[in-house]
This record gives structure tokens, C-alpha cells and sequence, in this order.
């Protein structure tokens, strides 16, 4: 595979242009373009993300970096982190030991945080473009995946194993290309949802949709994910004495719980009245959690003023 793709020399300093580096920052431009494509075209105000884009991209590197440090903290060779050097290993890595199912959290998480004394409409149509927005970036950061072995597959002998034989860790056998895979799939859930946008005009409904199958896809990749085991995969095998459910498995069926119940509010279905029922459950005692939490907080800062 690509891991470099150019090296610059700078007098005796010599800076490579690594191929998921460059595939990362590309998607983002990308991410950013199909934002504001969107924006423009269903006249919603995209300034939520640019006029808090530096938030947005702290928040998401940090908690991502620090995300990956606890799922593989412990685990030889994956967490890439040294308590004797915790600032350096921390936030100087050789490789890209970044959690995405921290960066998604995060993300959005951020994104409701700067919605939440707002329309729920105006929320609710940022949210479809910038989840179709999401997707859009994320086929050309899954090729970069790819091409530098960020996301490999296990062992396979089928006509569609790659050999990695630029990385001396990942070239010991041929492996499934799951990040390939993903790419391929996420073209189809970024089409779908570009499509469902363009002819549904129910708000959430492109999101919804984009969540559940993009949670989907992830709950059944990573049985094929080679560095799948992370600490939560460890406690889940210490219970059932087969490793299963990580991190990215967790995440991925709230997602698909998520989109589900939105979907079921435009979709009837057989399921429809009972996931809108188990949804309806979850979103009140989520409301009242967030409620009390940010009373909390509120207190909290007033009782810091009052100091």
C-alpha cells in the first residue's frame, strides 16, 4: 500500500506526506463543502459549524486521542501511550491512534450542545446535511484507511485479501480489506440519504436513516476487524469467554436504535409502534438526565461566581 505518498526535504529535515494524513484533511474540506453545498440548497444557516470550527475540531481530537488511550490502555502495542512521558505520547504519536467512535460522539455531541437553546426545527435540519455531510467525508478518510492499514480486516485467503507489504506489522499474511468494504458502503448510504433528502422533506428522517445503517454496517465490520479487541472486547470476554461487543459494537447499536426510531416516526412498519414506544422512554428519562445536569452545572457556575 501508499503509507507515504511524497517527502519534502527541507535542508537535513526531511517531512513526509502521509496518505491517511492527507486523506484525512482532504475529507474534511470535503465535509465542509458538502456542508455548506447542502446549506445553500435547503437554505439552512451553516454558521453553527463555521463560526465555532476551531470548537469543533479541539473538542473532537482531544476526546478522540483520549478515547483511544482508554479503550487500549494496557494493550500491547495499540494504545501508544507511556505514563512517564503522558504528555508527549499523548498528543505526539507516530501513527494515528485516534478512537472514531470517540470523534462521532464527540462531534455531535458538541453539535446538540450549540443547538440547545435553539429551534428544534433549525437543529433538526442541521442535522440531516451534516450527517449527509459526514458520509461525504467519510468515503475519502475510509480509502486513506485503506491504503495506509488503519482499518485492516483479519486473515483471509479470498480473491479479495491485500497484502500490506510496505508495513512490517501488517505484512505477516493477506487480510480481508475492511476498509474498503466500508467505503463501498458508506457510497451507498451517503447516495440514499442524499436522495431521501432531496425527495422526503420530513426533518431527521435523512439523519435517521444515515445512523442506522451506517450503524449496521459498523456492528457487522468489525467482526472482521483485526484490531477489534479493545478493553471493553476484554471485559465482555471475561464474562462470556469469547471476545465480542467493543467499543465501536456498543456504539454502533445505539446508533442503529437511534435511527430506527426516527425512521419509525415517517415509516410504518409492524416494528414502528413498538421501537416509537421504547424510544419514547428513552428520550424522556434522556431529557430529564440532561435537565439535571445542566441545573448542575448552572449551580455549579453560580457558585463559582459567588466565590
Amino acid at each position: 500500500m501508499f503509507p507515504e505518498l511524497y517527502t519534502f526535504t527541507l535542508g537535513d529535515t526531511s517531512v513526509p506526506v502521509m496518505t491517511f494524513g492527507l486523506c484525512l484533511t482532504v475529507s474534511f474540506i470535503l465535509f465542509y463543502w458538502m456542508l455548506w453545498r447542502l446549506g445553500r440548497k435547503y437554505q439552512i444557516n451553516t454558521a453553527f459549524f463555521s463560526a465555532n470550527l476551531l470548537v469543533f475540531f479541539l473538542v473532537t481530537f482531544f476526546i478522540s486521542r483520549l478515547a483511544h488511550v482508554l479503550l487500549y490502555l494496557g494493550l500491547p502495542t495499540k494504545s501508544a501511550y507511556s505514563g512517564e512521558f503522558w504528555f508527549s505520547s499523548f498528543f505526539l504519536m507516530s501513527d494515528f491512534y485516534f478512537s472514531l467512535g470517540g470523534a462521532i460522539i464527540w462531534f455531535f455531541g458538541t453539535f446538540f450542545y450549540f443547538f440547545r437553546e435553539r429551534d428544534e426545527a433549525d437543529r433538526d435540519d442541521a442535522l440531516d446535511i451534516t450527517v449527509i455531510a459526514w458520509l461525504f467525508g467519510a468515503i475519502l478518510a475510509y480509502l486513506g484507511a485503506f491504503l495506509w492499514g488503519q482499518t485492516y480486516g483479519i486473515r483471509s485467503e479470498s480473491f479479495l485479501s491485500v497484502d500490506y507489504i510496505n508495513n512490517p506489522i501488517l505484512a505477516e499474511f493477506p487480510r480481508f480489506p475492511l476498509a474498503l468494504i466500508y467505503m463501498f458502503a458508506i457510497i451507498f448510504i451517503f447516495s440514499l440519504t442524499y436522495i431521501i433528502k432531496k425527495l422526503r422533506p420530513e426533518r431527521w428522517f435523512a439523519a435517521g436513516v444515515g445512523a442506522l445503517l451506517w450503524g449496521i454496517m459498523w456492528f457487522l465490520g468489525e467482526w472482521w476487524n483485526d484490531a477489534s479487541s479493545d478493553n471493553f472486547a476484554y471485559i465482555f470476554g471475561l464474562i462470556t469467554d469469547w471476545k465480542l461487543f467493543n467499543f465501536n459494537q456498543i456504539l454502533s447499536v445505539f446508533l442503529i436504535a437511534w435511527g430506527a426510531w426516527r425512521v419509525a416516526h415517517i415509516v410504518p412498519s409492524p416494528l414502528s409502534e413498538w421501537v416509537l414506544e421504547a424510544g419514547d422512554v428513552v428520550m424522556d428519562w434522556s431529557k430529564k438526565t440532561s435537565k439535571y445536569i445542566s441545573g448542575v452545572i448552572k449551580k455549579a457556575r453560580k457558585s463559582w461566581k459567588n466565590r
